[in-house]
């Protein structure tokens, strides 16, 4: 289901990932989908399948996962469009193998698609939205950064002449705006990473 990778794929930058939504075109009937879901999840970093070699400098970096919430795919007015939604909760804790010391993401938030236009040529334009709050703590539970609000992307997606999907290609991002405090905001998670976990 989307919503495992969606959730997975979340990090303190989390309030651009609006732009992992996609939409199933109606003809392809699929069931209404109203799913809970609980994920607890060790891994890692870098992914096997990662092109990069290393995680913000490091191999074999641990990650801790626990997320939880609702995964909804729904008909939306009269849109020719099925629209997703998903409702969440996680805390991701990030280990330097080097130190031992954690970095831990604790996020809330809501993704979903606003709107819908199909270009004619092969592709979609979706308007997507997150709101939601993300705070990180050092090793010593400290809070150290805060990103509060919402996030509105307007982005193209290849739907590459299928229904499915789990086969639609990231084109362009059109537009992004930002709306709320964000502690992160220029900063870089590699860099806060190595910085809060370095002894």
């Amino acid at each position: 289901m989307r919503a495992r990778w969606i959730n997975r794929a979340i990090t303190i930058t989390a309030l651009s990932a609006a732009t992992m939504l996609v939409a199933v075109p109606a003809q392809a009937e699929p069931p209404h989908v109203q799913e809970q879901y609980h994920d607890v999840f060790d891994e890692l970093l870098p992914a096997p399948d990662d092109e990069e070699p290393t995680f913000c400098g490091l191999v074999d970096v641990p990650l801790h996962g626990d997320v939880r919430g609702y995964f909804s795919i729904k008909n939306q007015g009269n849109s020719e469009y099925f629209f997703f939604a998903d409702r969440f909760r996680g805390t991701f804790t990030y280990t330097n193998p080097e130190t031992g010391l954690t970095f831990t993401i604790e996020q809330v938030g809501q993704f979903r698609d606003l709107h819908l236009v199909d270009n004619g040529d092969g592709t979609l334009t979706i308007t997507g939205f997150f709101a939601g709050t993300s705070r990180a703590f050092g090793d010593d539970g400290e809070l150290l950064l805060v990103d509060h609000g919402l996030s509105k992307d307007t982005f193209v997606v290849d739907h590459n002449g299928t229904i499915d999907p789990e086969d639609d290609e990231f084109v362009e991002l059109i537009s992004h705006v930002i709306a709320g405090p964000h502690d992160t905001e220029g900063r870089d998670f590699c860099e806060d990473f190595l910085l809060f976990t370095s002894e």
